[in-house]
């Protein structure tokens, strides 16, 4: 589904809440874009990248895959692929540079570095560790294999199969996330909501707050019904009692913990983990309408309902460890000649933490940058 509107005008305008805005505040905009095509977010971002890189003659290869890393002397000097059936050897004057994104579609690498269910992706199948593999072909030092971009998200469905995007039903009034003790365990508006989810106890390993789940009464459903998940996952009650038995949920809990909520609504202060209390919260979630924190709303009105929220992976953020010129180090912690790495692929600097929108596109587009530079530096190449 083609983007339309940028991230800025979604979240500025509050247009999860007040979808209408879309069209008061930017139907021209939005008019002119579907005319002439223009796309927004990340979608414009990788068409850009790929106009650049078309009209600096690169060669784009798809439906390729590197099979191995060419090395001779201790030095990488090319990869070989398979493309259409045939094995093909590149050879690289500077550098190769490993770019190819985290490893969650791996079945076996995510049982040993992030054990446990992972219900939806949000990235592509090909994220399935092509990268670390072939720098383990070459000796490279492995850091950071445990961390991850981690977010609720909500299942969509892309050329047949399920894949998950970021969700944001849970950032407005009226809803709460909590595990099966009936608690909450985060600030629904942070970043960093997947690091909840994903919170492990540390002698077993086991996820502390899984299941979890999205509770919304009828006030949300009023306001809100585009936003609402719906779905067999869905589940609706008469009372707060009887969606916990649905659900499986403390139900004494459940009550307490949305009376709580409530009176925070009220107050205007979430006193348990601060949700609309900083200025960030406010601006870019929430509603507007609301008062007197427009990110708090009361959890008492008639039906109640409730839908699972799981650990979605878009991206994990762990391997090769890298210099400050984006060069691979071996286990010696030594650079390797002509081996770079980027993105998602490498020991990610910025750790498991997001840290806004963009948290992994900006260390692709910069250590990409570092990279190339680096590679140009190089004085010496293979013939």
């Amino acid at each position: 589904m083609p983007h339309r509107l940028t991230y800025n005008e979604i979240t500025d305008n509050h247009l999860s809440a007040i979808p209408s805005r879309a069209f008061t505040r930017f139907g021209h905009r939005l008019l002119w874009r579907v005319l002439t095509d223009r796309r927004a977010m990340g979608q414009s971002l990788v068409a850009g990248l790929l106009l650049g890189c078309l009209r600096h003659g690169v060669t784009v290869r798809t439906s390729a895959s590197a099979s191995r890393l060419l090395i001779e002397q201790g030095r990488v000097t090319g990869v070989e692929l398979r493309c259409d059936g045939r094995t093909e050897s590149i050879r690289a004057r500077r550098g190769v540079v490993i770019a190819t994104g985290g490893f969650e579609w791996d079945a076996a690498m995510m049982a040993q570095h992030h054990p446990g269910a992972v219900t939806w992706t949000g990235s592509p199948p090909t994220n399935s560790g092509d990268g670390h593999r072939l720098a383990a072909q070459a000796g490279a030092l492995f850091e950071r294999m445990d961390q991850a971009l981690i977010m609720g998200t909500r299942p969509v469905a892309y050329m047949g199969q399920p894949l998950a995007m970021p969700a944001a039903d849970y950032t407005l009034p009226h809803s709460m996330i909590v595990n099966v003790r009936g608690r909450r365990f985060v600030n629904e508006l942070q970043m960093n909501v997947g690091l909840g989810l994903d919170e492990r106890d540390a002698a077993t390993g086991e996820r502390l707050n899984m299941p979890a789940w999205r509770i919304y009464d009828a006030q949300y459903a009023a306001r809100y019904r585009h936003m609402l998940p719906g779905g067999p996952e869905h589940v609706q009650a008469d009372s707060l009692r009887a969606l916990a038995l649905a659900c499986g949920i403390d139900a004494d809990a459940l009550e307490s913990e949305a009376a709580r909520m409530s009176q925070f609504a009220r107050a205007g202060r979430d006193d348990d983990f601060g949700r609309g209390g900083n200025r960030w919260d406010p601006a870019r979630s929430g509603d507007p309408r609301v008062r007197p924190n427009p990110c708090l709303g009361t959890i008492e009105r008639a039906p109640f309902h409730a839908y699972p929220i799981v650990p979605g992976f878009l991206g994990t953020k762990g391997g090769p460890r890298t210099d400050a010129s984006g060069q691979v180090l071996d286990t010696d912690r030594r650079p390797i000649p002509g081996l770079y790495c980027a993105g998602n692929a490498m020991a990610n600097p910025i750790g498991a933490k997001a840290v806004g929108a963009g948290t992994t596109l900006g260390p692709c587009l910069t250590w990409g940058y570092i990279c190339g530079r680096s590679a140009l530096q190089q004085t010496t190449s293979p013939k």
